[in-house]
């Protein structure tokens, strides 16, 4: 195939560099060092000659500042892909010589080539693209020419307007990169909100022949064999058999423009700091590319935990404690907070009734999703609250848990994340790892799907936990108080996949989800209605009705 691509907020991503420039130039005070880049073009706009301000600002931009640009999440995946399909891509972009009202004269093109140099665009190792692959164009009309010339089967644009064009061709496949909208319907446009839609809408599911390819390229190995593996959660995970006799774990992140962070960089980091401080029970890193999202570990030979005994209890006992103690060493101050981190109990509901709110967004096309959040969930929920809170001790009911009773948690902790070897178990997944309050730790640690934990084994964990965290005053409060309202979180998080990022499986969000039962829906309603049954059996003094 032929694929084209447009170049600014397309490949090259501009929202933090328009506001660090608008800042260091004076377009722009500190107080508005929070602007996104749209809402900075509207402001500026609305100043006396907002016009030439956000002209001469895009001059810069574009300009002198270019060696600031990031690139887009994703792309770099996507261009291997390309590549591993022999795939032609081609890059047009409406693009002048020089910006407006700069007085260096500043040649744009020469900086977006200098930068995709710098991001090893061309490199022949890498990401191979041919510079004669790259065209600008000085107007619209250009462009739209030269897309024809090249009959791309696809173009990917951010710019309705290039879709609209009348000289567009009609046989090339349009997409629209925004995440603003749909565009209308009557240009017969596809629309994605990130590289991983787009990605997974023209090439489907990542092969084994494109991680092994990823794989070689960051270690310079050759694969002699490799096997996805069948566990991953939102991440997949593949054994690699390498030339240098040994076995590796790849894992392919989720790269997406509201990743929250790379959860890449946060388990590596992760994994690394704790084998630094005598933990040894995890994976051990090996490398790591942060623009592919790929994350090489050793791999771990053993068996998955189908059903723990009271050893493998003690051992995540064990793991815990150990986590606590590094948390009162030195060296901890670089590490941020857990993701999704729950530090007060306001931070708590804050969380859970933003969930509802997303999930109540899309119930038009589930009626039974909002029959139950409606009837069931929202009732109880409210009950729980003004029931809960009271109990809750004031000292984190709206200020954060304060930081020497915080322990560093791996916020996804359980035994469907550790392996069995011999009679030592090797925990796994620190993807969302930092600082949290030690009840979420301990409450996930039970209400977790995959756990199935019976009433001994949950007061044995629940004993132990109160034993560790024996210093906090108010552990055993605030435990109390939160179990509830855990329960009612997992019961949200299983509902996730009603939602468009994971309903059309990083599909073009046109993808057609009429059926519940090919996505699953049906079950995930139902363990929503168990997790709330189960509430209302273990808290029955929240249930006012």
């Amino acid at each position: 195939m032929k694929i084209g691509i447009d170049f600014d907020n397309t490949i090259a991503k501009y929202d933090k560099l328009f506001v660090n420039v608008a800042l260091s130039e004076g377009f722009i005070d500190a107080e508005l060092s929070g602007y996104d880049k749209i809402a900075l073009r509207d402001y500026l706009r609305k100043q006396p000659d907002g016009e030439t301000s956000w002209m001469k600002l895009q001059g810069l931009v574009y300009g002198q500042y270019m060696s600031g640009a990031e690139l887009m999440p994703g792309f770099v995946r996507f261009l291997m892909k390309c590549n591993t399909r022999s795939h032609q891509v081609f890059v047009v972009s409406h693009k002048t010589e020089f910006g407006h009202f700069d007085p260096n004269n500043v040649s744009l093109r020469t900086e977006a080539m200098s930068w995709m140099t710098n991001k090893r665009f061309f490199d022949v190792e890498y990401l191979n693209l041919k510079r004669s692959n790259v065209f600008f164009a000085n107007n619209r009309d250009d462009k739209v020419a030269k897309i024809a010339e090249l009959r791309c089967d696809y173009f990917i644009d951010d710019l309705p307007e290039v879709f609209a064009h009348d000289g567009f061709p009609s046989n090339t496949r349009k997409i629209i990169f925004s995440n603003s909208g749909k565009v209308a319907p009557e240009h017969h446009v596809d629309y994605a909100n990130d590289w991983q839609g787009i990605d997974g809408y023209i090439f489907g599911c990542t092969s084994v022949v494109d991680v092994t390819t990823w794989f070689t390229t960051i270690t310079k190995l050759t694969v002699d064999k490799a096997d996805e593996m069948p566990r991953g959660g939102n991440s997949n995970l593949y054994k690699i058999q390498a030339s240098d006799n040994n076995c590796y774990t790849a894992k392919v992140y989720p790269d997406r423009l509201d990743n929250r962070g790379s959860r890449l960089k946060k388990e590596y980091r992760a994994i690394e700091f704790l084998q630094a401080n005598n933990v040894t029970n995890t994976p051990t890193t090996v490398i790591r590319d942060e623009v592919l999202g790929l994350g090489i570990y050793s791999w771990i030979n053993g068996e998955l935990i189908e059903k723990p005994d009271l050893d493998d209890l003690k051992q995540a006992v064990d793991f815990v404690h150990k986590l606590y103690d590094i948390s009162k060493s030195s060296n901890t101050k670089d590490i941020g907070s857990a993701t999704e981190a729950c530090l007060s109990a306001n931070d708590l509901v804050v969380q859970v009734e933003k969930r509802i709110d997303n999930l109540m967004c899309v119930t038009t096309e589930y009626p039974a999703l909002k029959n139950f959040l409606v009837q069931q969930f929202v009732p109880l929920w409210q009950d729980l609250v003004e029931h809960s809170l009271d109990g809750w001790p004031s000292s984190s009911r709206d200020d954060d848990l304060r930081d020497e009773y915080q322990t560093l948690s791996p916020s996804d902790f359980g035994f469907h994340n550790a392996i069995r070897q011999s009679d030592n178990l090797v925990f796994l997944d620190f993807e969302y790892f930092g600082w949290d309050d030690p009840v979420k730790l301990t409450a996930d640690f039970m209400w977790h799907p995959a756990m199935n934990l019976d009433v001994e084994d949950s007061l044995y964990w629940e004993k132990s936990m109160i034993d560790i965290f024996s210093s906090d005053p108010d552990f055993e409060q605030r435990l109390h108080a939160s179990k509830p309202f855990y329960g009612m979180r997992w019961a949200l998080i299983v509902l996730n996949r009603f939602l468009p990022d994971f309903a059309v499986n990083n599909q073009l969000s046109a993808t057609n989800h009429d059926s519940s039962e090919e996505y699953g829906l049906d079950g995930q309603l139902e363990k929503a209605k168990n997790y709330c049954n189960a509430v209302m059996e273990d808290f029955p003094q929240v249930v006012s009705r």
